[in-house]
């Protein structure tokens, strides 16, 4: 399973620094989940895992955060915040642009058991981070 994002939120995501995005659909995984992290239908650029998943309602959240998701599902009041951390980086240079700063190859930030290194097959997301 995958989570798709836009390429300006790749640095911030590899830096530990975003760790949540909103979506309008609820997520095909739950917490605990592995997922990869990709931008576009491009391979995964990161792996983090799902520490929760909440709904949230449009007119509760902040400014300037309340705005920009307005934008990205015009008409959705009801929606999922997906709080995740960042597990491994998969240094990948061609798939990001020529701007973003290389990664290193595999680098594992935490460690995890074989088995959990393991991704499921990619599925398609939205395309839209938010957070």
């Amino acid at each position: 399973m995958s989570l798709w994002f836009k390429s300006c939120y790749v640095p911030a995501i590899l830096a530990g620094e975003k760790t949540e995005t909103i979506r309008a659909a609820p997520p095909r995984f739950g917490v605990g989940a592995i997922v990869s992290c990709c931008v576009g239908p491009r391979p995964p650029f990161a792996r983090v895992e799902i520490v929760a998943i909440e709904r949230v309602i449009l007119d509760e959240l902040p400014e300037p955060q309340r705005s920009r998701v307005a934008r990205l599902y015009p008409g959705k009041r009801e929606l999922y915040r997906i709080r995740f951390r960042l597990v491994e980086q998969l240094g990948h240079r061609s798939r990001m642009s020529s701007n973003d700063p290389p990664t290193p190859s595999s680098r594992i930030v935490r460690g995890l058991s074989s088995r959990e290194n393991r991704s499921a097959p990619n599925d398609p997301g939205d395309g839209a981070g938010s957070g």
